[in-house]
């Protein structure tokens, strides 16, 4: 079965585009409001449950990944009886998880003191929110879950976004009625267990309908359960990397600077996070179909897709790149005043990490559509050690910018290179040569894009006017610099890249 790619593909992100915009705009107000009328206290907490939490759900081991992945083949040849077999282990795998997580999170209680440092909100008892959080995560494994998996096999994430639109509107809703109305932190927070159930009743139940002939139903052959167990060890590793980037961070910055430099962290933190998920949005979209045709589709058209989307990624991460170190001080200063700001190397250290994290995620998603985990499963973990490390040293000499630096360190000291070596050499056995003159070139021009507005300021009194006439500066200068070269790396693309692989 030749899924329509291209079809799914822009319905996906269209409609990821339009979810994103909500969970953007609306966390945005509330975060506003937590934090105007409840301090920036109880919004550390939340970054710090969210944290640990995202360690606990290492017992997932990337499951649900390497499940989509064995989902490919049989969808490509419509074999339902397979897929039927695979949803049945997939259930009984997230059972097992769902408990693992309950009895991780109880483990973490006595512990827990230790992770915040002195400022904890004399209001709410921080082992009642913790276990509020643990039931969510709980919530989000258990019993209806596993179903959702064949919207992904199918490229559907379309799906996904609007049941998360409706349900996410509706906790976004009852949580500002909540700060407006009635302050309450236990009230803010309950929303997020019984949104998170509804959100797994609406799919089970579309899914079920939807794919009524594939039911969890029949044994897989060990074959397939050994290749399964063997990405799943694979996408362990993967895991743990990512913990360590995303939560290992919050959690350090808590236990050694407090919950206030946390949620000022996390203020930045959180633009930075929500421009990227607009990025990933695409990723996520395309994976599915990128999967479906490295099955059904020829080496050289593959390569040639490929170079395409990292020349395009290139593009956008590089001008929201600029953009960033433009306008990051005084989007914050205009959003939370600023007493929460941290100073502009601090800005220019978020910047570095952005461009970093985002630049890997042509190479992440192919890795993800071959499956291909195990090539370098040991790469996280030596990054992993080695930035958590790292960040325990700095932190205690040189503060935040320590969590920063020890980040951007791993990426450019372990992650980027041995990604790059790897992917070329091993799983994808395309040419590198492109790939390299688009990446170096591309770092080369936002750099000078960034000190060129760094030396010619524009600043003007009024905040609102002041990043009107930086964005329009930021826009000019990326024209003027990355336009001219992408349109030449663009034509020289076409003359020897002329297949579109998502044409039928």
């Amino acid at each position: 079965m030749v899924l329509n790619k291209e079809r799914n593909a822009r319905i996906s992100v269209a409609w990821g585009f339009i979810f994103k915009i909500v969970s953007l705009v609306c966390p945005f107000i509330i975060r506003t409001l937590l934090i105007k009328i409840m301090g920036s206290e109880y919004s550390g907490l939340g970054s710090l449950f969210t944290s640990i939490l995202q360690v606990l759900s290492l017992a997932e081991l990337g499951f649900g990944t390497a499940m989509v992945y064995s989902m490919y083949k049989p969808v490509a040849q419509d074999d339902k009886s397979k897929l039927s077999a695979i949803l049945k282990y997939y259930r009984k795998i997230y059972y097992i998880i769902s408990i693992i997580i309950l009895v991780a999170g109880a483990a973490v209680l006595p512990f827990l003191k230790f992770l915040v440092k002195d400022d904890v909100p004399s209001s709410v008892n921080l082992y009642i929110l913790y276990g509020i959080y643990v039931l969510n995560t709980f919530i989000s494994y258990f019993g209806l879950a596993y179903r959702a998996s064949l919207l992904s096999a199918y490229q559907r994430e379309d799906i996904n976004s609007i049941a998360n639109l409706i349900v996410n509107v509706l906790l976004y809703a009852a949580q500002i009625i909540v700060l407006i109305i009635h302050p309450n932190y236990y009230l803010f927070i309950i929303f997020l267990p019984i949104t998170t159930l509804l959100l797994n009743v609406i799919k089970y139940f579309y899914v079920k309908k939807k794919y009524k002939d594939i039911t969890p139903t029949g044994e897989l052959d060990e074959d397939v359960r050994k290749e399964i167990k063997t990405n799943m060890a694979a996408l362990l590793c993967h895991k743990v990397g990512g913990v360590v980037v995303n939560s290992a961070d919050n959690i350090v910055i808590s236990a050694f600077l407090g919950l206030v430099v946390l949620s000022n962290y996390n203020n930045y933190y959180y633009l930075l996070s929500a421009i990227s998920a607009f990025i990933i949005i695409i990723f996520t979209s395309l994976c599915a179909g990128v999967g479906n045709s490295l099955i059904v589709k020829t080496k050289e058209e593959n390569e040639r897709f490929f170079n395409r989307v990292f020349l395009i990624n290139c593009v956008v991460v590089s001008f929201c790149t600029i953009c960033f170190f433009n306008l990051y001080q005084l989007f914050v200063e205009f959003w939370v005043g600023k007493e929460l700001m941290f100073d502009f190397f601090t800005v220019i250290l978020f910047c570095i990490y952005f461009y970093l994290h985002m630049i890997r995620r042509t190479i992440i998603m192919y890795r993800d559509a071959f499956g291909a985990w195990k090539d370098n499963k040991i790469q996280p973990i030596v990054s992993c050690i080695f930035n958590l490390i790292v960040n325990i040293i700095l932190v205690n000499f040189i503060g935040i910018y320590g969590i920063l630096i020890s980040t951007i360190l791993s990426m450019v000291l372990i992650d980027i290179p041995w990604e790059t070596i790897t992917f070329f050499k091993n799983i994808s056995k395309y040419s590198p040569k492109k790939y390299i003159i688009f990446g170096v070139s591309f770092i080369i021009s936002t750099t000078i894009s960034c000190l060129i507005c760094y030396f010619i300021p524009f600043n003007v009194e009024n905040l609102i006017v002041n990043m009107i006439i930086n964005l329009g500066v930021s826009i000019a200068i990326f024209g003027l610099i990355q336009g001219p070269m992408y349109i030449v790396f663009k034509r020289m693309n076409r003359k020897v890249y002329n297949i579109d692989m998502y044409k039928s």
